[in-house]
């Protein structure tokens, strides 16, 4: 549920993301963000937005619309509500935790 609850879908590229994102910050903060292409598997294109004054990061792979969310639980829950007004439940597959990770998790 976690891996799911980190992702959304957005329809469009990663410009008009990082556009989106914009236009919920003030002018200030616009100029502190950084919006930047990352390491991605291949034949996909991955972009991170990242804001100095904030915790954790948002990534945007654009041929899936794939939108992943870093940081920790309440950073993660910020910048989710930060774009849901653009963005729509993920459907597409997550990734299953690791036999060590999924006893982890199991152990609480």
């Amino acid at each position: 549920k976690d891996q799911r609850d980190r992702r959304r879908y957005f329809r469009g590229g990663a410009m008009e993301f990082k556009e989106k994102l914009d236009a919920c910050l003030s002018e200030p903060d616009v100029l502190r963000c950084t919006f930047m292409e990352v390491q991605a598997k291949p034949g996909k294109t991955r972009w991170l937005w990242s804001l100095k004054s904030l915790k954790g990061a948002i990534e945007i792979q654009e041929e899936d619309g794939e939108v992943f969310i870093r940081g920790n639980e309440h950073q993660r829950w910020f910048l989710c509500e930060m774009i849901r007004p653009f963005t729509l439940d993920w459907w597409g597959s997550v990734p299953k935790p690791t036999a060590k990770r999924a006893k982890r998790l199991a152990a609480g």
